[in-house]
């Protein structure tokens, strides 16, 4: 929403979007239009128990070679990923404290997919105009979105 407020019709805008497999991500959930939309409705600002948690749990690393040539690791499930996401999740709620991690997982696919679902609601006024597929060895994508008409 933001961005569409600064382009004219027409214009767009360029977005650079880590691949969740080929990334930190790489265990994580593929974020879907509904995923979004619940965000939207509790006008949320703050991440979620449930991606800090995911994020500690499905950390994965972040060589995008070792992706590629599908070695990814594994998965820590224990006492010290728990305590260590409640303790981040309390800080961002409590002390306002930034926490980095990715709220939202994507791929080209599910990326067009919600862009493209959140236009035909009409809660934005952007569409896909380009998706780039992320190219062999890297960890991004290239999405570019276009401005259409407010209707």
């Amino acid at each position: 929403k933001n961005v569409e407020k600064i382009l004219d019709e027409g214009g767009l805008y360029v977005l650079v979007i880590p691949d969740k497999r080929y990334c930190l991500d790489h265990f994580r959930n593929d974020t879907n239009l509904f995923d979004v939309l619940d965000a939207a409705v509790e006008n949320r600002t703050l991440h979620t128990f449930k991606s800090v948690s995911e994020n500690r749990y499905g950390f994965a690393h972040n060589n995008p070679i070792l992706h590629w040539l599908g070695e990814h690791g594994s998965i820590k499930f224990g006492v010290k990923e728990f305590t260590g996401a409640l303790n981040d999740y309390k800080k961002s709620v409590v002390d306002g404290e930034y926490i980095d991690t990715h709220a939202w997982c994507f791929t080209p696919k599910n990326f067009g997919e919600i862009i493209t679902g959140l236009n035909e609601l009409g809660m934005i006024h952007l569409e896909v105009d380009r998706l780039c597929h992320t190219i062999w060895g890297r960890l991004e994508f290239i999405a570019i979105l276009r401005k259409n008409s407010t209707r």
